[in-house]
């Protein structure tokens, strides 16, 4: 049980660095970080229900510190549905990279509904560039990641 909570600890503040350290702010629209990479790399819990608020409660709280908290209880459902999903599928199914690859598009396709939401069509369509390039980077570190993980192990 103390190993379970420690990886979760651990996964936490990987996912909370990654949010609130490496971001880069777009103005009105928020900020790009790299937590959707943390999220498919670092997430080290092995139950998808569990996995829901490790992922979603660094990133909500990176909202909140940096100043965004208006976007905070999306954030909190986005980002635990992409929790959800990435242990789900890595439990499920054993081609990783399809599985961050399916995750990967359907987080982007909710950031964009929420944008079309939040500011309508002319503003999401700016926003769908910005973050269709930030989970492009995303995914391929992930992938590196794995690749790189796998390396290791196999050593």
């Amino acid at each position: 049980m103390l190993k379970k909570v420690l990886k979760a600890i651990v996964s936490m503040i990987l996912i909370f660095m990654f949010a609130f350290i490496v971001n880069i702010n777009i103005g009105n629209l928020g900020y790009l970080s790299l937590a959707d990479y943390a999220i498919m790399s670092f997430l080290m819990v092995g139950e998808p229900s569990y996995a829901m608020l490790v992922a979603a409660i660094p990133v909500t709280l990176a909202d909140i510190l940096l100043g965004y908290k208006q976007y905070c209880a999306f954030t909190f459902i986005i980002r635990a549905i992409e929790g959800y999903l990435i242990v789900y599928l890595r439990n499920k199914n054993k081609n990783y990279n399809l599985s961050i690859l399916v995750v990967g598009i359907l987080v982007l396709f909710l950031q964009v509904l929420l944008d079309i939401y939040l500011y309508g069509t002319k503003i999401m369509l700016t926003s769908l560039l910005y973050k269709s390039v930030a989970m492009i980077i995303c995914i391929f570190l992930a992938g590196f990641t794995k690749m790189f993980k796998k390396k290791v192990e196999d050593r």
